[in-house]
């Protein structure tokens, strides 16, 4: 989340978020498509407290061998691998989230489908 190259035609994602509720990223395989929604994923429960993120893929295999790396990767270092009273962060490469889903410190909760 803190470090890293961001391209600058996320630019275009990140302006058109401020001015949208949804927001259409197309493009063919590897063109950061999934990369930027992980991006966006985290930074939003990060810096929204409380906030509720559903994320949807094509079935489990698919959510837990793309997607949810896609989110890990921008969580801050902070929010990993915590396990304290309200809040659950548990992730491993082979199964991703524990029960697909996650709370942060700050009440956000993200749910894989």
């Amino acid at each position: 989340m803190r470090h890293g190259y961001k391209p600058d035609n996320w630019n275009y994602v990140f302006d058109s978020l401020r001015d949208n509720r949804q927001t259409m990223c197309f493009g063919g395989n590897g063109g950061g498509k999934t990369t930027v929604g992980g991006y966006c994923v985290a930074k939003a429960l990060e810096e929204n407290p409380g906030t509720v993120i559903l994320c949807f893929a094509q079935d489990e295999d698919a959510s837990i061998r793309i997607q949810q790396p896609a989110v890990f990767k921008y969580l801050s270092p902070e929010n990993l691998e915590v396990k304290t009273k309200g809040a659950y962060v548990k992730y491993s490469e082979k199964n991703g989230f524990t029960d697909g889903n996650f709370i942060l410190p700050n009440g956000s909760k993200c749910y894989f489908h």
